[in-house]
């Protein structure tokens, strides 16, 4: 959505400029001009757009909304930790890349606009970056063709004009040596991305692929299991499945919108109880205040891995559920009282087992 919201201002822009559609009044060959790919891209993003409205109520992709979240308006750590994944990633290219921003500005607006607005967007909308900064990895081929032109303008301004031998040859050898910094910028930080994957894939291995695959063998088809890490655990387990995160599951909102901790697993222990999902397959840490909790969670599964390079944690377990709150409450007597401003009685049942010895049972329901 962004892009092409980009694309469309610097259309417009180059529309206004070389043609003066609108001050001369031709607006049939501006409708021309625009009206094509507004057609195009609302037949792809409309569709999807409804299909949110009449889900969430939303009209963007749910995801968005259960990872959006920023106490701030701009956070700087943010900018700050996708700089430093971009310099990791190939330093050269990164500060021949900023080198390159002027002469591409002249030639494709665009192009800068979406290299300089995605990292600053991010730093709007979320307080810090993870798994490796991947929501601006698609920047990184982008990065490198900019960088190819901040080289290419360096070498035209360093040997222009005058023609001194030196600058021949300087001519001919500064863009290898570029190419050279390119290269080994790149080949000096393959060992420690490479080595990177196989940690990041066998923690993955040991975690998800190891819950889903024991989820599969161990639970009835019809079981509702309540997740932290949905992909792989929801795909090779093949049960349908609560998102605590909300990435799938626009019910559990409140709670990732609350406070974390104590706030945040309230809400979420009340949603969840609604559907009462069997099992839980969760990391410790993310889930404390219920999983400590021996009446609700008993562990009856538990995984490990050895490192710890994109995994929340190095442990995660399955548990077996007992929800503190009923899915529905019909109580014999309803009384729907408030005391105070924690408890909410909604009524009460009351059953006598034995009048002579005045036995009672009393279920507060609230």
């Amino acid at each position: 959505h962004a892009l092409f919201a980009l694309a469309l201002i610097d259309a417009a822009w180059a529309w206004r400029v070389t043609n003066r559609a609108v001050e001369q009044g031709r607006m049939r060959a501006a409708a021309r001009h625009f009206l094509p790919p507004l057609v195009v891209y609302a037949l792809i993003a409309v569709p999807y757009t409804l299909f949110s409205l009449a889900t969430t109520g939303q009209p963007l992709p749910n995801t968005f909304y259960a990872k959006v979240g920023s106490q701030n308006l701009f956070s700087w750590r943010t900018l700050w930790e996708t700089m430093a994944w971009h310099w990791q990633d190939n330093p050269m290219s990164l500060i021949l890349a900023i080198v390159g921003l002027l002469p591409l500005w002249r030639r494709s607006r665009l192009a800068v606009l979406w290299l300089v607005s995605l990292p600053v967007f991010t730093a709007v909308i979320i307080d810090f970056t993870w798994h490796h900064g991947r929501y601006t990895m698609p920047l990184i081929p982008l990065q490198m063709v900019v960088a190819a032109t901040g080289a290419h303008w360096v070498v035209c301004k360093i040997t222009a004009r005058r023609q001194e031998p030196w600058r021949r040859r300087l001519r001919l050898a500064l863009p290898i040596l570029l190419i050279g910094l390119l290269l080994l910028g790149g080949v000096n930080r393959l060992p420690y991305w490479a080595e990177m994957l196989g940690n990041n894939t066998r923690e993955v291995q040991d975690i998800d692929v190891a819950l889903g695959e024991w989820l599969a063998e161990q639970t009835r088809a019809e079981s509702l299991i309540a997740v932290d890490d949905i992909g792989a655990i929801a795909f090779l387990s093949g049960r349908r499945i609560v998102d605590m995160n909300g990435l799938v599951s626009p019910e559990v909102w409140p709670a990732t919108r609350a406070a974390e901790g104590l706030p945040r697993s309230q809400i979420l222990t009340r949603i969840l109880s609604e559907s009462q999902p069997e099992y839980m397959a969760a990391f410790p840490l993310w889930r404390w205040d219920m999983v400590t909790n021996r009446a609700v969670a008993r562990p009856i599964k538990h995984v490990q891995t050895e490192t710890h390079t994109i995994i929340f944690q190095q442990d995660a377990y399955v548990y077996e559920m007992v929800w503190p709150y009923v899915a529905e409450a019909n109580p014999q007597n309803y009384v729907g009282a408030t005391f105070g401003e924690g408890i909410s009685l909604m009524g009460y049942d009351l059953v006598v087992t034995n009048p002579s010895e005045m036995v009672l049972y009393l279920s507060l329901i609230h």
